[in-house]
């Protein structure tokens, strides 16, 4: 009965060390996983604010450009 029980235990002692191999290994992959996503974020982030920056300085250009052909058409039509 006893060398059943060592032997039971020794088996469920190996089985619980490899879950935790590999629970151990899956943790690792999912910080992996996780720093990727957070690396593509930060250039995500970087891209937004560049295309926002762009989108204000073809606003300012496009306001600009329609007050000097506002002028034009006031100095051409004598208003």
């Amino acid at each position: 009965a006893d060398a059943n029980f060592l032997l039971t235990f020794f088996q469920d002692e190996g089985i619980i060390r490899e879950q935790s191999a590999n629970l151990r290994e899956e943790i690792r992959d999912l910080k992996t996983k996780l720093e990727a996503e957070k690396q593509d974020h930060a250039k995500t982030s970087q891209e937004l604010e560049e295309l926002k920056c762009l989108h204000e300085t073809f606003k300012t250009d496009t306001s600009e450009q329609i007050q000097k052909l506002a002028e034009i058409v006031q100095h051409l039509t004598g208003e």
